[in-house]
């Protein structure tokens, strides 16, 4: 593999516009199957993905076992940019794949399983993969009515900021106040930040709320200060 590595690399060199990739594949869980089905199982397995590495890659491509459960993929004089009217493009793909199992009975089932698959990519990065499950739709039916809650929570005043104390260790004295927001759902009790902060910033009511949070603890300030 290395020595192919190698002789890509002085190509490169060599030819104008020539390009090749190296594909790193770690396999997930590995040592749980060799742990708890046995060494023999999980070399059965390496076998297997080896096999159907070697099917899915061209005749000028390598690949290689790099060690215990990773393999590596070198695609040799892969296609440059495509030329569309004189401009150079460059464009990846995101991929959100639906494993039909059990339980699908209509197609529109099946499509719908790509919407949250693909949201889930998409907050991976660009040129990825998402593999659906289940558990992405509660997820994203979940989101959905949190959503809905989150845009009426201002209203119902079920949003509240509670003001943690910084204190001078030197001086054991009060230094000032953090704001912290926090949001008692009326059904669901209390729902932490780190699930509804996200939320609103990917919504955009960040910006309504982020303005309720500043007047409100201006105005906690003020009243503070007319107690001293």
């Amino acid at each position: 593999f290395l020595d192919h590595l190698h002789m890509a690399l002085e190509r490169s060199k060599r030819r104008k516009g020539y390009l090749f990739a190296v594909l790193y594949l770690d396999l997930d869980r590995f040592k749980i199957i060799n742990d708890s089905l046995g060494h023999d199982i999980g070399d059965d397995l390496l076998a297997s993905v080896a096999a159907i590495l070697q099917e899915s890659i061209r005749g000028m491509d390598t690949v290689e076992r790099f060690g215990g459960d990773a393999f590596s993929i070198l695609l040799d004089d892969i296609d440059a940019p495509r030329d569309l009217k004189g401009h150079e493009v460059f464009t990846s793909a995101s991929i959100a794949i639906v494993l039909v199992t059990a339980g699908y009975e209509r197609a529109r089932s099946i499509l719908r399983g790509a919407n949250p698959a693909m949201y889930r990519d998409n907050e991976h990065g660009k040129s990825s993969f998402t593999v659906f499950n289940t558990s992405m739709h509660d997820e994203a039916l979940l989101t959905r009515e949190l959503e809905t809650d989150l845009r009426k929570a201002t209203d119902s005043r079920e949003l509240f900021v509670y003001y943690q104390p910084s204190v001078d260790l030197e001086n054991e004295t009060i230094a000032g106040f953090e704001a912290l927001l926090r949001w008692k759902h009326s059904r669901l009790g209390f729902i932490g930040p780190d699930e509804f902060i996200t939320l609103a910033e990917d919504t955009g009511l960040i910006f309504s709320i982020g303005r309720d949070v500043l007047a409100n603890a201006c105005a906690a300030a003020i009243r503070w200060g007319q107690l001293i």
